[in-house]
């Protein structure tokens, strides 16, 4: 299922993914994906206005 959704994100040409599961949640953390690049962060879920303003 998730990897249908990351081919749905990608058609509609998103830049990021938000990755939230009860791990994540536990931990106070985001997985976010950059669609561009590939790459994956873990984000406190308080700083995730920021990461995705600076684009990263």
């Amino acid at each position: 299922k998730m990897k249908a959704q990351f081919k749905a994100a990608d058609r509609l040409k998103a830049k990021f993914v938000a990755i939230l599961g009860e791990e994540e949640l536990s931990k106070g953390i985001i997985n976010v994906k950059n669609m561009d690049s590939g790459e994956q962060s873990e984000v406190a879920i308080e700083e995730l206005s920021t990461f995705l303003k600076q684009g990263k």
